[in-house]
Parts: structure tokens; sequence; C-alpha cells
């Protein structure tokens, strides 16, 4: 595949011991032996794709900005291509697209992981994490889940108690109007 094949031998900075192409065939490697399901797996071994196009510098301090959305467009290129079925291509475009989310207890906030389950959605959000053990583990980390990430999956549990959305509300505003008996206008909206 020629779009894998442009990261044999590309070196990346300070976080990765591996070369890109070395790092992607680990993370699916991982990907697998933890028995994850297809579409994590091929977001394994496709989420660093656009990192030849997008590298800039050398050494320790090469930066790969924007690699995740450009790889998402990448790979649901490739699986398109590949005529895999559409809500897996968009499945794994999600997984690549936002498998740079911060995890940091220092920086995350409640709101900030539910704008991110907004984004991905709450279907996906524990394939994005296991994306993440995968990548962590392809770059020769020794732990899989470190506290950080231990600490983001308990700020997930916790939002995930309540609606994110108006979509995963249990009423809707005709509902608040036919209990409250009142009229359509701005005080529903505020119920």
């Amino acid at each position: 595949m020629p779009e894998l094949e442009k990261g044999v031998g590309i070196t990346q900075n300070r976080h990765h011991i591996y070369t890109i192409f070395q790092h992607s065939l680990l993370s699916l490697k991982y990907a697998a032996r933890y028995n994850y399901n297809l579409a994590v797996r091929l977001a394994a071994l496709f989420h660093d794709i656009a990192k030849p196009q997008t590298k800039r510098g050398e050494g320790l301090d090469a930066t790969f900005y924007n690699h995740d959305v450009v790889g998402a467009k990448i790979a649901m290129g490739i699986l398109s291509r590949l005529k895999f079925p559409k809500k897996l291509i968009e499945k794994v475009g999600i997984l690549i697209r936002y498998h740079m989310f911060y995890y940091d207890p220092e920086i995350v906030s409640e709101s900030s992981v539910r704008r991110l389950l907004n984004k991905v959605g709450p279907e996906n959000i524990g394939e994005l994490i296991q994306l993440r053990i995968a990548d962590r583990k392809g770059s020769g980390v020794p732990k899989a889940k470190p506290y950080r990430l231990r600490h983001f999956e308990y700020i997930v549990s916790k939002v995930s108690r309540h609606p994110i959305s108006v979509e995963m509300l249990k009423i809707n505003g005709h509902d608040v109007m036919k209990i409250l008996n009142i009229e359509p206008g701005p005080r529903v909206g505020l119920l």
C-alpha cells in the first residue's frame, strides 16, 4: 500500500523510538493482541499515515501538525478504494481524526470531555481510548494505561451519566408543553 510505504524509514520525534511505518505495524499488533475490533485495528494501522506529509523539522523536535485531520481523510480514501462498508469507514475516520485527544488531568475538564463526546459520539469513545492504548504501546511505552488515561476514563464515565446533548434527553419540548399545559415559546426552552 503506497500510502503506508511512505512511512518506511521516516523517523519521528522524542515521543517515538520507531519509524512511522514500524510504529504503525506495532500499533496494529497491539490492537490485535488486545482483541480490539476491526475499526480499532484499521485505525491503529492508519492513525499516523499522514505523518510523512505533515512532518516539519528533523530529529527530536520534529512536528506533525494536523496529521490526525489529514490522516483521517487519507485512511477513509484507502478504505473506500478497498470497498469497506461506509459505516466502518466513517468510524475509522472519526477514530483517526480524534486520536490525539488530551487526557492530562491538569488540562482535561468535564466540559472538555463532554465536547469530545459530542464530536466523536458516546458510542465511539471506548474505541478511541483503545486506539490511544494501541498507539502508546506501539510507541514503545511500557504502560498501556497510565494514571492519566485511567483518570480520563473516570471523567468519561462521570459525565456519561448525564445527557450531553438535547437528543439524549428523555423528553422533548412537546412533552414539556403537554405536561405543563403551556404554549410554545422561550419558556419551553428554559425548562
